[in-house]
């Protein structure tokens, strides 16, 4: 017989929230299903329930914050590869993530100075340039 997912879930909900005085076995029958069932359901509940409270543990690189990135950045701007790919396996992430926010942070930069390259001054005077030829 299949039983639909709600009541699968009422029935692992009872067998997880009885009370002291209540048996497996008695919660199994109370549902109408054999004890053996409710215990598989329990169990693959359990086993989901571990896996994904593992998956939302770890950050994704794109779940990291600026500030993350940039202290990632940092711990690994001294270091070999080796060392580079031992600190990312510690921490969840591949050096080619690293070396992706380094050249976002490279063009950030870039951007910012272009803008302030072209930003006329407040009191009229000329863009700045970067040219130093005299």
């Amino acid at each position: 017989m299949q039983y639909s997912y709600e009541f699968k879930a009422q029935a692992v909900e009872k067998a997880l929230d009885r009370g002291p005085g209540v048996s497996f076995n008695s919660v199994a029958q109370s549902c109408g299903i054999d004890h053996s069932t409710l215990r598989r359901w329990v169990g693959k509940f359990q086993n989901q329930y571990l896996a994904e409270e593992n998956m939302t543990k770890e950050k994704t690189p794109g779940q990291w914050t600026s500030e993350q990135k940039l202290q990632a950045f940092i711990a690994c701007a001294s270091m070999d590869e080796e060392q580079t790919s031992a600190w990312c396996r510690e921490n969840g992430i591949f050096p080619h993530h690293v070396e992706q926010w380094r050249k976002e942070k490279a063009l950030a930069e870039a951007a910012a100075l272009l803008v302030l390259k072209k930003k006329p001054s407040r009191y009229g005077e000329q863009p700045r340039t970067t040219d130093f030829g005299g």
